[in-house]
C-alpha cells in the first residue's frame, strides 16, 4: 500500500510503498488541482488567523479549527497523479525491502527497516552512500525507525531507543541512549534541535538538543485509550513549519498544533467517523485477530504541513 513519506512542498508529496513483498521505488506524487485527500486548510476567518498564531492565554482552551470547505473521500488514483517513478539502485550490499523515505537536500534518504540500512540516493535514484547493518555496536541497528538529515549529520533512531549520528566523512560520530520512550518520527527544527514524536505518546513530543545530546523539554499527552491492546496501533507523527508543530495521532481524528514552547495553540478536527472502536472486542490477543480488528476502522497515518496555511492528513480507510 502507498505510504506518505514526506512533503516536498506545495502540491507535492513523496510516497513509497511495498508491492509484491519487495520495496518498490520511491514515487513522486502531485496533488491534483483543487483536490486534497483528507486535506484541511486553516481558514484565516476562524478565531485564530494562521498568519498570527500565538499561544492562547492560560485560561482559554485552544480553539478547534474546522476544515475550510468539504473534506471528501476519494480513491487514491483520483486524488493523486504520478509525476514519475524513480527506480532505486541496488547491488550486492543493497536490496530495497521495507523502505521509508525522508526529505533530503541531495535527493532521497531511505531507511530500510528489514535490511537495517540507511541510504542516500540522488534525484534519479542512483545510490550515493549507505551504512548500517544488524547488531548492537555503533552504526548497527535492530530496527531503524526513521532517519533525517540535520546539518552535516544523518540522525537515525532505532527500536532499541538509541539515537545515532553519522556523517559520510567521519562515519559514526555519536550514539545516545534515549530516555524511556520509543520514537516514531523525527522532525528537524534547526541544525541543533529536533522534535521527537513517540510511539507511546507519554509524553507525545520531545524537544531534543542534538548538540548537547539531551532532552530540553517534553510535552503533550493526547487522549488515547489506556488498553495495552491498542499499543501496536497507536503512534504519533509530527511536521514542523515556521516554529509550529503539527501532530497527528493514529487513532484520533484531531490534529494538534503546538508552538516551540510546548503550548497547544490549536486543534484541527478532520471529522473521520470510523475510527477504531474505543474498546477492543473481548477475546482479542492473538496477532491475527488484532490485525483483523484493526482493519475495521480508519487510522490517521500521518499529517504534513503542505505550506504555511495548509495541512494534509493521510488516512487509511
Amino acid at each position: 500500500m502507498p505510504w506518505p513519506c514526506s512533503s516536498l512542498g506545495p502540491g507535492e508529496l513523496r510516497v513509497c510503498g511495498e508491492f509484491g513483498g519487495k520495496g518498490y521505488s520511491a514515487e513522486l506524487l502531485a496533488v491534483l488541482s483543487g483536490l486534497i485527500l483528507a486535506g484541511c486548510v486553516l481558514d484565516a476567518g476562524t478565531s485564530i488567523p494562521v498568519s498570527g498564531l500565538s499561544a492562547p492565554t492560560p485560561d482559554l482552551t485552544p480553539p478547534i479549527l474546522r476544515p475550510a470547505g468539504e473534506v471528501v473521500e476519494v480513491a487514491f488514483e483520483e486524488a493523486f497523479e504520478v509525476l514519475r517513478r524513480i527506480p532505486l539502485e541496488e547491488n550486492a550490499e543493497v536490496l530495497n525491502v521495507s523502505i521509508f523515505a525522508s526529505p533530503d537536500p541531495d535527493g532521497i534518504l531511505i531507511t530500510d527497516r528489514l535490511e537495517k540500512q540507511v541510504r542516500l540516493y540522488d534525484p534519479e535514484g542512483r545510490l550515493i552512500w549507505h551504512f548500517g547493518r544488524e547488531g548492537d555496536g555503533p552504526g548497527e541497528f535492530s530496527t531503524p525507525r526513521t532517519a533525517i538529515r540535520v546539518g552535516e549529520h544523518v540522525v537515525v533512531v532505532d527500536s532499541r531507543r538509541r539515537l545515532t549520528k553519522w556523517s559520510p566523512r567521519d562515519g559514526v560520530v555519536g550514539v545516545v541512549n534515549l530516555p524511556a520512550y520509543d520514537v516514531a518520527s523525527i522532525s528537524a527544527v534547526t541544525d541543533t534541535h529536533l522534535v521527537l514524536t513517540t510511539r507511546s505518546l507519554r509524553p507525545g513530543l520531545v524537544l531534543w538538543n542534538l548538540a548537547d545530546d539531551r532532552e530540553e523539554m517534553s510535552f503533550f499527552e493526547p487522549p488515547v485509550p489506556s488498553d495495552p491492546r491498542y499499543a501496536s496501533f497507536t503512534w504519533g507523527h509530527s511536521s514542523v513549519m515556521e516554529e509550529r508543530i503539527l501532530t497527528s495521532v493514529s487513532i484520533s481524528d484531531t490534529l494538534y498544533i503546538h508552538d516551540m514552547q510546548g503550548d497547544m495553540i490549536a486543534r484541527l478536527q478532520l471529522g473521520i467517523g470510523n475510527l477504531l472502536h474505543p474498546v477492543p472486542p473481548e477475546g482479542l490477543g492473538v496477532t491475527v485477530r488484532m490485525t483483523e480488528w484493526a482493519s475495521t476502522g480508519d487510522m490517521v497515518l500521518a499529517a504534513f504541513w503542505q505550506d504555511a496555511d495548509t495541512v494534509v492528513a493521510w488516512v487509511r480507510t
